[in-house]
């Protein structure tokens, strides 16, 4: 089931006690608000378009393919 957020929206793909697997669909122009990971890590594949992500305060564009890493405890601010 779809989530329905002003920047687009999320679905849950897969889960269990281990893991979430989330499709994320940002429309053009729209972004995510900062978040915090202290209690997870996360780990984005970009597959269409270009998305400019910040962490630890170092902003950088990744593109299509390329994987983003976020260790638990990083800030994406």
């Amino acid at each position: 089931m779809k989530e329905y957020r002003t920047w687009g929206f999320f679905e849950v793909i897969a889960e269990n006690e281990a893991f979430k697997v989330k499709r994320i669909l940002i429309k053009p122009g729209h972004k995510l608000s900062l978040q915090s990971h202290e209690k997870r890590s996360e780990h984005w594949v970009i597959v269409q378009g270009v998305a400019t992500i910040t962490i630890d305060a170092v902003v950088k564009d990744y593109g299509y393919d390329q994987p983003v890493f976020i260790r638990r405890e990083q800030n994406e601010w």
